[in-house]
């Protein structure tokens, strides 16, 4: 069994991700849930994500995602939900999660 720790535990405590990412490896974690949306990350912090996590020899197991607008009764915004969750599963694909 392997113990992970999601990244917005740092995010929350007002730490940089790098910092996050460090500590978790630091403290014991085997593995790393990530909270990031793609729509706000730029290509480069997610890079920075996905580098540090390699260096660390730290595996991104999951990205979390939330997309309740998936059930919403208004076309235009499942249809903005379903893109959404598309960029999710790019990410995914990228951090080889």
């Amino acid at each position: 069994m392997k113990l992970g720790l999601i990244n917005s535990a740092w995010v929350q405590a007002n730490q940089p991700t790098v910092f996050g990412l460090q500590k978790t490896k630091e403290l014991g974690f085997d593995t790393v849930d990530i909270f990031i949306d793609p729509l706000d990350a730029d290509v480069k912090e997610r890079r920075l994500i996905k580098d540090e996590c390699d260096r660390l020899d730290l595996p991104i197991v999951s990205i979390c995602c939330v997309a309740v607008g998936l059930v919403d009764f208004n076309p235009s915004v499942q249809r903005f939900h379903v893109d959404r969750v598309k960029r999710y599963l790019d990410l995914v694909y990228e951090y080889e999660a």
